[in-house]
């Protein structure tokens, strides 16, 4: 551990190095781990906008950079933010655009109209993915920019999307209270209120209009944690006249492992909404994660898929469309092996292609080939 935790260290510092020849260059540079190539470009846009509500606007320089890995894997994009005052610099922010392939500026617009503009971005899975896109709500927090909120299949310009982020804040506390009622637990979340809760997703699964908002909860276990014994999603449906019509918190049926991701949403060619969530154990092997796939039409939830080996670092590699046919296939591990007398490093992957028909996921028997880079 003590090897490992000075490897971190020491591309911490680099990367921190790295990160200073940004600023000043803005040129390629080698990473640290994964053998890549980040090159940053220069400003793409510069405006002037009121972002935190003090009165005097921030002067911004949006720029991309790119992480090109060796192989065959097309470059990934993120969006790069400079903030300044007058002439004084404020900060370099490089937005984390999670497991995302891309991520693009779109506007900066005040949708909540509490005088602060938000930064609305454009991300997808995968540069072949059909149904895969959503908008990213960034709000300025602290001279950082946090994620407030995703969009899946909704316009920015919604009439309930004002009210929706407007109660966000107030999210936490209900669902602690769901969770009591849920589960008959004063405590739900433990005794030091340690509850796993997702980033918010905002859909309109069942396609009227009225929108939900969707979150993973993740109640704690052990000697000090809940009652509850599974992980839930919570649903809480807005009216297209801004009105809270009703709230539900939905026992998910995932396995108890202690890692869970929350990726997205995919959309398919009929207009259904399938939830996608990684479950993993501590430790490493070839069939974790696990990509849990549902099918979800407000107010109900039906499992389809379950998937080994849904590693998110190269998830651009995982969900694409691989006929053109409207809907995106799962490409995961079917199988693993090592070679005899090599070491685990060199572990051989067997994939398997699933194609979204009549209802589920059903493997085919198309032929797979990864584009390369790090699959460990």
């Amino acid at each position: 551990m003590k090897i490992l935790r000075f490897a971190f260290l020491s591309c911490s510092i680099l990367s921190l190095l790295f990160g200073v020849l940004y600023f000043f260059r803005g040129r390629q540079v080698a990473g640290c781990v994964d053998d890549s190539l980040h090159d940053i470009g220069g400003c793409f846009l510069n405006v002037t906008v009121e972002l935190n509500g003090d009165l005097a606007r921030e002067d911004v320089c949006l720029r991309y950079l790119t992480s090109e890995h060796k192989g065959n894997n097309p470059a990934k994009t993120s969006l790069v933010v400079d903030l300044s005052k007058g002439k004084n610099a404020i900060i370099r922010q490089i937005i984390d655009r999670d497991v995302f392939f891309d991520e693009g500026f779109v506007s900066f617009k005040d949708i909540d109209n509490d005088g602060r503009a938000e930064m609305i971005t454009r991300v997808r899975f995968s540069p072949d993915c059909s149904g895969c896109g959503a908008y990213r709500i960034h709000v300025l927090k602290d001279y950082r920019f946090e994620l407030q909120a995703t969009l899946f299949g909704i316009n920015i310009d919604h009439p309930s999307l004002k009210k929706i982020l407007q109660d966000l804040p107030d999210n936490e506390k209900i669902i602690v209270s769901c969770l009591k009622e849920k589960t008959k637990d004063d405590q739900p979340c433990g005794v030091y209120g340690e509850c796993t809760i997702s980033s918010p997703w905002i859909v309109d699964t069942d396609q009227n209009g009225q929108l939900e908002i969707v979150m993973l909860v993740e109640p704690p276990r052990g000697d000090f944690g809940s009652k509850a014994k599974n992980s839930y999603l919570f649903f809480s449906e807005y009216s297209t006249d801004e009105k809270n019509l009703q709230r539900k918190l939905i026992s998910l049926p995932l396995k108890h492992y202690p890692i869970k991701k929350f990726l997205g949403f995919l959309e398919t060619r009929d207009k259904r909404t399938h939830l996608l969530i990684n479950i993993a154990d501590i430790g490493t092997t070839s069939a974790f994660p696990i990509l849990n796939t549902f099918d979800i039409r407000w107010p109900k939830i039906k499992k389809i898929g379950e998937f080994f080996g849904f590693y998110e670092h190269v998830i651009s590699d995982r969900l694409r469309d691989l006929d053109g046919d409207g809907n995106t296939e799962i490409i995961s591990v079917g199988e693993s092996y090592v070679p005899p007398g090599a070491a685990y490093a060199d572990i051989v992957l067997l994939y398997n292609v699933a194609e979204y028909r009549h209802g589920t996921y059903v493997e085919n028997n198309a032929k797979f080939e990864s584009r390369g880079g790090s699959e460990k």
